[in-house]
């Protein structure tokens, strides 16, 4: 019984980490259909391996965030114990540059597109409208 009940727990937990991915891929994806054109106006390339730096640098970002405003309340008691705790998040942005090295880094890190004109970018975002919000959520159960 104590097995069973132990492999139910461990595939609970599995579930819920691969239902974690799907939704930060699914945000991942929906952010980057937004700013795609935007991206390619600006900058003239785009970058497919934002999946994998998006996985792994969401949860940095989160802590990392936290963090910071931790460190700004902190800092309107004392600026020293302020300082003091800033060396904490320097754990999480070193390990944010070694994931953002390592996805620019990757084959297909960088495609470079030529520049849209103006009314590229307006039908563009015109279809993103067309689609409503319940129409783009059903986009992603066809892709998960």
């Amino acid at each position: 019984y104590k097995e069973k009940a132990e492999k139910t727990k461990i595939e609970k937990f599995i579930k819920k980490i691969i239902s974690s991915i799907k939704e930060m891929l699914i945000v991942s994806i929906s952010a980057n259909i937004f700013i795609f054109p935007i991206i390619v106006y600006h900058y003239n390339t785009f970058s497919l391996t934002f999946f994998i730096s998006n996985i792994l640098a969401g949860p940095l970002l989160g802590i990392i965030i936290i963090i910071g405003f931790l460190i700004i309340f902190i800092s309107f008691l004392s600026i020293k114990i302020a300082s003091l705790f800033s060396f904490i998040i320097l754990i999480p942005l070193r390990l944010l540059i070694i994931v953002a090295n390592f996805s620019s880094n990757l084959p297909l890190s960088k495609i470079y597109i030529s520049t849209p004109s103006f009314f590229i970018i307006l039908v563009y975002y015109s279809v993103l409208i067309f689609f409503s919000i319940n129409e783009l959520s059903s986009l992603r159960y066809f892709l998960f």
